[in-house]
């Protein structure tokens, strides 16, 4: 069983920033921080990713497609970047790390159902909006070694979030859980994530269904799996 955890925000997404590229750019074989200038270079080559991956998919994308869209030469892409990998591992990190440190994937008891509902909701909507690049980000990290170990990463990133307050709240007599609680975290932040991509992606009904409709019946089956107070 993993260890307990009991604030796990920091020191997971510093074990997650490993796994990707860190900010710096090359030159003349030596890496050297980013100035203000290779800052908005690295982040427009980063859109420009962003937008080729979701347009074309990572196989039929190219450094070249990305340099061209970002309006630099390929030369330029690989002072930030070693390859499609990197960028598409750094985009997904950067996502989702953005999310864990604004507290808007953050869930706390005290905030109830209504609490529960928030998250889940913001997660929900995010991927139905965005389903064309999950459905890119699905398919490599099962074909690619470096970014399966990116995904990893982020699951188990979530999955301590969620496991954190299950914890606090058996300790306190306020839900039922199983004894195993990592593994009750996983299998909650399972469904979410499969829910979503049997919706959005892989078998979407037509029209999908509501992001919100969506995050009303998995915050429901959240708090009858938890006995969370619905109030």
């Amino acid at each position: 069983m993993r260890e307990r955890v009991r604030d796990i925000d920091r020191p997971v997404l510093a074990a997650l920033r490993t796994r990707v590229e860190a900010p710096v750019r090359r030159e003349d074989g030596a890496e050297v921080p980013l100035g203000a200038r290779g800052a908005r270079t690295r982040a427009t080559l980063l859109t420009a990713a962003y937008d080729v991956f979701r347009e074309h998919g990572f196989q039929n994308s190219s450094v070249a497609l990305i340099a061209e869209r970002a309006g630099v030469g390929t030369g330029t892409f690989y002072q930030y970047f070693r390859d499609r990998t990197d960028v598409l591992g750094e985009l997904v990190n950067a996502g989702i790390s953005l999310l864990v440190e604004s507290g808007k994937m953050r869930w706390r008891l005290k905030d109830g159902r209504a609490g529960l509902l928030r998250m889940l909701t913001r997660f929900v909507s995010g991927y139905a909006e965005q389903a064309a690049f999950w459905a890119m980000w699905e398919e490599v990290t099962h074909t690619n070694e470096r970014l399966a170990a990116v995904r990893r990463d982020l699951s188990r990133m979530l999955e301590e979030i969620v496991a954190v307050e299950l914890r606090r709240g058996r300790d306190r007599g306020l839900l039922t859980t199983p004894d195993d609680i990592e593994a009750t975290a996983r299998a909650l932040t399972a469904m979410v994530d499969r829910f979503c991509y049997m919706t959005y992606i892989f078998d979407p009904a037509e029209p999908p269904m509501p992001a919100g409709d969506a995050a009303e019946l998995l915050t429901e089956l959240w708090v009858r799996a938890i006995a969370l107070d619905s109030t």
